[in-house]
């Protein structure tokens, strides 16, 4: 059956936007949680939705920029040029990270010598945040992206059921999303194994402060945050299920749940394994968190719980 003129599909969406479908996917998000003025689709099927022409068409005229888009525009020569952008951006990540995790330190491609950037005294850590990493930590959405666990659940080990219609998290649902298990990253037909990973929207870490039982080594929520703050990278801090409270016969301590968001999904696995590693070891955080398919437990009726979020665009 032929398809109506009148009916658009997202990539038709996102060239008459002028935009790339992640866009589109984002405004998607937003209009589900109530934000922004973006059309819903008229119906979906699979995940992919199907718009009416004339509602993208009054969607762009009640923009507040007029000529939203320049008569000399070409969607496909725009979204090819997306594309090549962001390719040589993550290729460029991906080198420098593998140069660090094989003890090397990455030398900038196509500059001379004295264009070339000075180490910094900190080594992988500030010259990450400096260079390749910058464009995926930094730079990142305005608020994070996550998907939930199909089942309502909390810490429910084995299982693997998971949306893979991300969800917005914002300052009104968040409190109820955390509480129940999530993950960073989109799985092919939503179930939760390595080789299904499709792309992550954020990179997570685990604090469980089980490197010392002195009170004075531990990490808490505000140290992280104020790391983070002087980095200029978004995050929310969440707390654990054992957050302060005794476990395994320990003292209680801080246990906590750290979110990164990324600029653009990351359809790499290994450079969201490098990039998670690379973290942990910024961090002091769980080694063990940084699985293709890992997943986090929510914090349940911990009676600790809290939510810390900070945006260098809205701080």
């Amino acid at each position: 059956m032929k398809k109506s003129s009148n009916i658009l599909f997202i990539k038709e969406v996102a060239e008459r936007c002028g935009v790339s479908v992640p866009t589109v996917t984002r405004w998607l998000c937003q209009a589900r949680n109530g934000h922004g003025r973006f059309p819903l689709p008229i119906s979906e099927k699979n995940c992919k939705g199907r718009w009416l022409s004339s509602d993208i068409d009054n969607f762009l005229q009640s923009q507040s920029t007029p000529n939203i888009i320049p008569q000399n525009f070409s969607p496909v020569k725009q979204m090819k040029r997306e594309r090549h952008d962001f390719d040589t951006h993550q290729a460029e990540i991906k080198r420098r990270l593998l140069a660090h995790a094989a003890g090397r330190k990455p030398k900038p491609q196509n500059k001379p010598d004295t264009e070339r950037e000075k180490p910094c005294p900190d080594g992988v850590h500030s010259n990450l945040i400096k260079t390749g990493v910058k464009g995926l930590l930094i730079m990142s959405i305005l608020l994070i992206q996550l998907f939930s666990s199909k089942p309502h659940v909390t810490g429910a080990l084995h299982n693997t059921s998971f949306s893979n219609e991300p969800t917005e998290i914002t300052e009104t649902n968040a409190e109820a999303f955390f509480r129940n298990d999530h993950t960073t990253n989109c799985f092919k037909d939503g179930h939760c194994k390595g080789e299904n990973f499709v792309y992550a929207t954020a990179i997570p870490l685990d604090i469980d402060n089980s490197h010392s039982d002195n009170p004075d080594d531990w990490i808490h929520p505000d140290d992280i945050a104020s790391k983070l703050k002087e980095l200029g990278i978004n995050h929310v801090i969440v707390p654990s299920r054992n957050h302060l409270l005794s476990k395994d016969g320990k003292d209680p301590r801080p246990k906590f749940h750290v979110y990164l968001p990324l600029s653009e999904p990351l359809y790499d696995s290994g450079i969201f394994v490098l990039l998670c590693e690379w973290c942990i070891r910024t961090f002091n955080a769980d080694p063990k968190v940084k699985s293709k398919a890992q997943k986090m437990f929510g914090y349940g009726d911990n009676p600790n719980a809290f939510v810390k979020s900070w945006n260098r665009l809205v701080a």
